[in-house]
């Protein structure tokens, strides 16, 4: 057997795994309960939000007392994505190396694991992003072709403006442009706040002197 076999870290693997899976079951709870604010046409925006983070919750079932029912909620996480990130600490720092070495991911749910392996390296995700222009293999227009994630759109808009480079203007354009095709685009536009609006004015400034075209601005809601 060889020694880089006898190092391979297995319990950190399986620990990625387990959360890859939690992940994904999560997105698809939320995604749901997503579509049904929507059909329900929810008043306000705090409302969708709970609604949202509430996803994971279970009815009281038939017969069950309220304090069977606290029990049981004390061992299920409020928030699976805090839980998560806690569980994970010790493994979302990779090194850059291994980071460019891997294939690029194809769906949003790997791209986010991915993503968050990043961790609060702005440069790492910035040159993260910048491989899908680059390289061509697959598209962002791909990856989020079904849905677009409100927290990974805004963190990945906050890193191209924080780190953008007029050399780079056609690949941020190229990146913004495959954003906008997602299906669930204009709800995650909606959903921005207002200092994540002024953050992607803030871009739009920066890429003004490039020639930007003007359906690109009015698709963004840039003015």
């Amino acid at each position: 057997m060889s020694s880089d076999f006898q190092k391979f870290n297995f319990d950190r693997l399986e620990r990625e795994l387990e959360e890859t899976v939690a992940k994904e079951k999560q997105y698809w709870l939320e995604n749901d309960a997503k579509i049904r604010a929507v059909k329900q046409g929810v008043p306000t925006y705090d409302h969708f939000r709970e609604l949202v983070n509430g996803a994971h919750l279970k009815p009281l079932e038939k017969g069950e007392k309220m304090d069977e029912a606290f029990t049981r909620s004390r061992n299920q996480p409020w928030n699976m994505h805090a839980s998560s990130h806690n569980q994970s600490s010790d493994s979302t720092e990779i090194s850059s190396t291994a980071l460019t070495s891997s294939q690029l991911p194809s769906n949003h749910a790997a791209f986010n694991l991915q993503w968050k392996r990043c961790g609060a390296d702005s440069e790492m995700k910035f040159k993260f992003l910048m491989r899908y222009p680059e390289e061509k293999t697959i598209g962002l227009d791909q990856v989020f072709k079904t849905d677009l994630p409100v927290h990974v759109f805004s963190d990945c808009i906050a890193v191209l403006n924080e780190l953008f480079n007029t050399k780079d203007h056609e690949y941020v354009l190229k990146i913004l442009a495959d954003f906008s095709t997602s299906k669930r685009f204009k709800l995650t536009l909606d959903f921005l706040s207002k200092r994540e609006k002024i953050i992607l004015s803030s871009l739009f400034d920066k890429l003004d002197s490039t020639e930007i075209s003007d359906n690109l601005k009015a698709v963004y809601k840039i003015k």
